[in-house]
């Protein structure tokens, strides 16, 4: 189903909105303005960056940020946010039906859009996480930046930013397959082939952003989603654009304000140092690193502190994976992610689009394929979802999840695959099957 342009007559609010609402009422999320979705002329194209990917679920709505244009809100008085509960109908609209976790900048909630009929998930940040974005109108600026990326295969949509409450939250397309950071945790991605694929996909994602002058700065294994879209296995959405957060260098698991942006784990030296800019090789760098921990188990640098992993960044160099797991990997592969991970940044591939490139120049070993792909996700995936479901089951009851555990600090071997993990999947020897 193809998006809609739609303006919201009260307050100029720009969205686009699923094709079947045209010529019905909608409600504007910012100024509770009803009107009516004009029929649409011709269909709106999304903008793609590979071959078309057919996407056949419901296309939701992705707000082009007209913030500046609309006209001076009442001023809303900060309050502490109310937590939801599974059951909870909020504003006749939203039905919560699963806490997915919580972290350190907030809650995040499963609910049902009654108008829409579709599942979203709606991220809640906590009083901390808006003091430290510099109050509620910053932390939606910033938001808004996530929201105006629009559609795009490779990219979680951000739909709208929305004061419940007193709280703006962000309500998105909900992803339900897991995030990297889980699949890393349980061994699931163990083919080279694979875990190659995954990160071309998560690179188009990131070119997209790129070309939209966009860049992450906080792109880790929690960041990235795997999920089955439409037919299509092992689809890959980059998430929580505009939405990185302020990193005190004395834990690698705590945020405040004015201190270092990104993860520690997966943090270019520049963004530490203030050396160069930020800019998308910054990413790139994170993109080396989160594939080193898909094929390791481990993120390149660990440590006890976020002090001695970002001390590690700034300074020492990466052990290559083929010694990390005392195996063979392929050499290409091996030399590209150190590439990404060199300490300068006119080391590493411009962008994701230049990494693109160097993957399909020097690529010589096997292709995921969508037969392959398919098989796993209806041999493993029912059972992973089951246990997914189980631990969003046990979130609503009681104690919460960690949705950004990949943020803390991390130490020891318990990630690492054992020798003959390591051995397969270094030799290539069999699928994910």
């Amino acid at each position: 189903m193809s998006g809609l342009a739609a303006v919201c007559p009260g307050c100029g609010l720009r969205a686009n909105v699923p094709g079947g609402v045209a010529g019905k009422a909608l409600k504007c999320p910012r100024c509770q303005t009803r009107f009516t979705v004009p029929l649409p002329v011709t269909a709106p194209a999304a903008t793609q960056l590979e071959a078309p990917v057919t996407l056949a679920e419901p296309v939701v709505t992705a707000l082009e940020g007209a913030a500046a244009a609309a006209p001076t809100r009442p001023a809303e008085v900060p309050r502490l946010e109310t937590e939801w509960r599974v059951g909870d109908v909020v504003l006749g609209l939203y039905e919560v039906t699963a806490v997915l976790g919580e972290g350190g900048m907030g809650r995040v909630y499963r609910v049902r859009h009654r108008g829409w009929d579709v599942d979203l998930a709606v991220k809640a940040p906590l009083p901390s996480a808006l003091e430290a974005a510099g109050g509620a109108d910053a932390f939606e600026q910033e938001a808004e930046t996530w929201v105006g990326l629009g559609l795009h295969p490779h990219v979680v949509a951000c739909y709208y930013v929305r004061r419940v409450e007193g709280t703006p939250r962000l309500f998105a397309e909900f992803v339900d397959g897991g995030s990297l950071h889980e699949w890393i945790q349980r061994k699931r991605l163990r083919a080279l082939d694979r875990i190659l694929d995954v990160a071309v996909q998560f690179a188009w994602g990131l070119h997209y952003a790129h070309e939209q002058g966009l860049v992450h700065r906080d792109v880790k294994p929690a960041n990235v989603m795997l999920c089955e879209r439409g037919g299509l296995y092992d689809v890959v959405k980059v998430l929580d654009f505009g939405l990185v957060k302020d990193v005190v260098t004395d834990d690698a698991g705590l945020t405040a304000a004015h201190h270092i942006v990104g993860t520690p784990l997966y943090m270019a030296p520049e963004s530490i140092n203030r050396s160069t800019p930020v800019d998308a090789r910054s990413d790139v760098y994170a993109v080396g690193g989160v594939a080193y921990a898909l094929i390791t188990g481990q993120p390149v640098f660990t440590g006890k502190s976020g002090v001695e992993i970002i001390g590690h960044h700034l300074h020492s160099i990466p052990l290559p994976p083929s010694e990390r797991l005392s195996v063979a990997v392929d050499p290409f592969l091996e030399r590209l992610i150190l590439n990404c991970l060199s300490k300068r940044p006119e080391d590493r591939p411009a962008d994701a689009a230049a990494l693109l490139a160097q993957i399909e120049e020097g690529w010589r070993g096997d292709t995921w394929t969508q037969a392959e792909a398919r098989v796993w996700w209806e041999t493993r995936a029912p059972a992973m979802l089951e246990a997914r479901r189980a631990a969003e089951t046990s979130a609503s009851q009681g104690p919460k999840l960690e949705v950004d555990v990949d943020s803390r600090v991390a130490s020891g071997r318990s990630g690492e695959y054992s020798g003959a993990t390591a051995t397969r999947m270094g030799l290539g020897a069999r699928r994910d099957l």
